[in-house]
């Protein structure tokens, strides 16, 4: 997705991804795939009706949507259950990782404060919630860790799926 930093209108860069996005339609029905659009920060897709917005202009059965509430945290957040209902036909994969809220620098009065990723256990998304929202309106496709912390893979693998078996005892 075309990244959005104000430098060009929005509704200018939504119309131009629409016309290119057709192209990638196109493809995808002929070789019978699914091209997804990721919910990403920084993107004219940064939440769930941002991307509904786009990817309603297409044929759902090829374009998807990659639901991201990690990336969510940065920008875009929504209420979980309403974001999947919206995207129901569309959502084709869940990205599972964290991100929080931290204190990086100020003086005073004034803070600033800066998104960072962190463990699934240490951030701001309860993934609990995320998952109650996906069973209530029965999703059953994939979920995929995307975890940018710092750490070892294998050790933040096996963290990770401890957490998402049960993210209550993993909190202790």
């Amino acid at each position: 997705m075309p990244r959005y930093d104000g430098g060009r209108r929005y509704n200018e860069l939504f119309r131009e991804t629409v016309e290119r996005f057709a192209d990638a339609e196109d493809l995808a029905g002929k070789y019978e795939v699914k091209a997804n659009v990721e919910i990403h920060f920084g993107t004219i897709c940064p939440s769930a009706s941002s991307a509904y917005r786009l990817v309603s202009n297409f044929d759902p059965r090829y374009v998807g949507v990659i639901y991201d509430p990690g990336n969510m945290i940065y920008e875009g957040y929504e209420n979980w259950r309403l974001g999947i209902e919206l995207l129901w036909s569309y959502l084709a994969h869940v990205h599972i990782k964290n991100a929080r809220w931290e204190l990086s620098s100020g003086a005073g009065k004034v803070k600033r404060w800066r998104p960072v990723m962190c463990s699934l256990s240490e951030g701001f998304l309860d993934w609990r919630e995320v998952i109650l929202a996906l069973e209530k309106v029965g999703y059953e496709g994939w979920l995929s860790f995307e975890d940018f912390s710092k750490g070892d893979t294998i050790t933040k693998l096996m963290q990770n799926l401890n957490y998402m078996k049960n993210p209550e005892r993993s909190l202790n």
